[in-house]
């Protein structure tokens, strides 16, 4: 049970950490590229990292394990403690706005593969 914990959390994970592949298919709209692209691509990763690293440690402070693995909102569950119901609600519908606006991002790189 472990490694499937395991395995599956790195999965979610590596969904998060891949979308550094979109600078690839700009290249050619970028200022020296063959420095700035690996360049972008290990900031993103670094960056993304350190953030769910603290969103991590954030939420082991405030919300109890039991509680947090029965929980299928833990960003909305993590702001309600917090701050309240509204926060939780607010926070949730910044988190589906994201999800829309990083289909707009794969659609600018995707319409420079052709």
């Amino acid at each position: 049970m472990w490694f499937a914990g395991l395995g599956s959390g790195n999965g979610q994970h590596g969904v998060q950490l891949l979308g550094y592949y979109n600078i690839c298919h700009l290249g050619s709209e970028i200022k020296d590229p063959e420095r700035n692209i690996p360049r972008g691509i290990f900031l993103s990763v670094l960056g993304i990292a350190v953030c769910i690293w603290r969103c991590r440690r954030a939420s082991w402070a405030w919300c109890p394990w039991r509680e947090a693995q029965n929980s299928d909102f833990i960003a909305s569950l993590f702001v309600e403690r917090l701050y309240g119901q509204a926060a939780a609600r607010f926070v949730t519908g910044m988190i589906l706005w994201i999800a829309v606006a990083s289909a707009f991002s794969v659609l600018l790189g995707a319409s420079r593969v052709p």
